[in-house]
């Protein structure tokens, strides 16, 4: 029915063009012909692209003799891959992968690679031959997904050339080579429940987007791979991450992105960008909320900061005094909200101290707030406390234009339940 669909809105009559061969009408066209023969090889490849599965596209080959030699060329491959039998509709084997790829085209070109194991093992015997197709053939966007994988595996990413070389690093452990793709323009890596290594050498000439979420553990210098091997990477992200590197220095004159979320660099970790066009930067406990932070942009425009602030150990240096929008979740952050003199939008954690010596205290910080325009209030609260803080607030900001108040009561929740629920 998807496929019926995708033709049906590929074939939706037009104006007729005097210039080239006219449709045959029902009336025209013979008894058993084959329509769908007729149509070009470009239209035929984009009616397969919108098929949730490469595993769909190829059993399309049985609808028409020409269709067996174009789905091959289809610019974008997706893959499901399970060891459970049945297989699901839109699934495949790893072996059916293997296959897949062998058989693309020579001559077309891949604009996007999604592999995607959810379940049974994925040794890097496996994962090899896919990531070395990656490198020579792609030119444009990767996603892997290893949920299903195998724990005490090593993939490394060294240049600069693909070596599928298995290099034993321990008892029942493997080493997996890749080399840097010089045409991919974007990398997921999702769910890698093994050690990631990083290149020391190649580059990512064309990577736009590197995004790392939920790696065991990372081997390398990230920064030096973002500072030296990815001249035009713009967006960064790394979540529920642990490196062996204790610190993370990076500098990029084209980076504007950056997501650190519970990255673990140690408490003694240190955190250096230097990214003069950065303007959104997402620092989210890192480093057990402690490491150390300096941050060079003037451009400078979102801030999410759930993490310490001590200006003897942290500092955004040569952004302006007014942003766009501030989010911070840790604590009251009363020397971070002192840093800026105006913000648009002010999104603040409440956690009200029941006692009246705290509370004298929580009202002295939020006196350090910025002007701001929008204010969200989202927290824990004490009844008693609620009504005077709001008028409080509202007293410090009468260029208030909206307010919303998302709070619940005092010991509802875990504080760091609360902290996750702000920051998403």
């Amino acid at each position: 029915m998807l496929l019926a669909a995708a033709v049906k809105s590929k074939l939706t009559p037009t104006t007729p063009d005097t210039t080239t061969r006219a449709w045959p009408t029902e009336r025209e066209t013979p008894p058993g012909a084959d329509r769908i023969s007729d149509l070009p090889d470009e239209l035929i490849q984009a009616i397969l692209a919108c098929l949730p599965s490469t595993a769909a596209a190829a059993r399309t080959s049985v609808l028409s003799r020409r269709w067996r030699r174009v789905w091959n060329c289809v610019p974008a491959l997706s893959f499901c891959v399970e060891q459970q039998r049945p297989l699901g509709a839109h699934s495949s084997t790893a072996d059916a992968v293997d296959a897949a790829l062998d058989a693309f085209s020579a001559s077309a070109t891949l604009d996007r690679l999604s592999i995607d194991v959810v379940a049974g093992p994925s040794p890097a015997s496996r994962v090899a031959p896919w990531l070395r197709f990656a490198s020579l053939r792609l030119a444009g966007e990767l996603r892997l997904s290893l949920a299903g994988g195998a724990r005490k595996q090593i993939i490394a990413m060294m240049g600069p050339f693909f070596m599928a070389q298995m290099i034993p690093i321990g008892k029942g452990t493997k080493q997996l080579e890749l080399s840097a793709c010089e045409r991919t323009t974007r990398i997921d890596l999702e769910r890698i429940n093994f050690t990631l290594c990083l290149p020391t050498s190649g580059a990512f000439a064309a990577l736009r987007i590197l995004r790392i979420n939920v790696a065991k553990q990372v081997l390398g210098d990230i920064g030096h791979l973002v500072s030296t091997q990815c001249p035009r990477l713009r967006e960064l992200e790394m979540c529920d991450v642990t490196t062996v590197a204790a610190n993370l220095s990076i500098t990029s004159v084209s980076l504007e992105n950056l997501v650190l979320r519970r990255v673990n660099f140690g408490k003694k970790g240190q955190i250096d960008v230097a990214a003069p066009r950065l303007y959104y930067l997402a620092l989210d406990s890192c480093g057990d909320r402690s490491a150390a932070a300096t941050i060079t942009t003037a451009m400078l425009a979102e801030l999410i900061w759930n993490h310490a602030y001590d200006p003897s150990r942290h500092s955004l240096v040569g952004a302006d005094r007014q942003i766009y929008r501030l989010v911070t979740t840790y604590g009251s952050n009363a020397a971070l909200l002192g840093r800026f003199d105006a913000v648009d939008e002010l999104c603040l954690p409440l956690s009200m101290p029941s006692k009246a010596k705290g509370y004298k205290k929580f009202l002295q910080d939020m006196d350090k707030i910025p002007k701001t325009k929008v204010l969200e209030v989202k927290g824990l609260s004490t009844k008693r406390h609620l009504e005077p803080t709001m008028l409080h607030l509202l007293r410090k900001h009468s260029r208030l234009t909206k307010i919303k108040i998302d709070l619940f009561p005092a010991n509802s929740v875990r504080p760091d339940q609360f902290s996750q629920d702000f920051v998403s």
